[in-house]
């Protein structure tokens, strides 16, 4: 039950200092040491209470680990998507250079072949 409490307290303080707020131990006694002196369970309460955590520990692990797949899935997505984006603005690109040098050959014609056209 104490390892219980004790990993309790660790994410409780964890959080805390995370978000910058300092709680005092009250006449400087932990949370988790008057909590045992209140709950004096048994050693079966006690392995209960243990194999709950492992439990709690190994389903924060599975959704860890599907997160982690469920991130790299996204990324491969939108990778995919951004290569067929940059295909399609490549073909932009062809298309306007193609036009510019199109504009390029008429800009250079002769002068005669300009006056022909007139």
């Amino acid at each position: 039950m104490a390892a219980a409490c004790h990993f309790l307290c660790r994410i409780r303080s964890t959080f805390v200092a995370a978000a910058g707020v300092v709680l005092p131990a009250a006449n400087g006694i932990s949370s988790c040491e008057k909590w045992g002196r209140r709950n004096g369970k048994t050693a079966g309460e006690k392995e209960e209470i243990e194999k709950q955590l492992q439990e709690i520990v190994a389903l924060i692990e599975q959704v860890d680990a599907k997160m982690e797949k469920v991130i790299a899935d996204v990324i491969e997505e939108r990778y995919t998507q951004n290569q067929a984006q940059l295909g399609r603005l490549e073909g932009q690109i062809a298309g306007v250079e193609q036009r510019l040098e199109k504009e390029k050959q008429r800009a250079a014609l002769p002068l005669s072949s300009k006056l022909y056209l007139v």
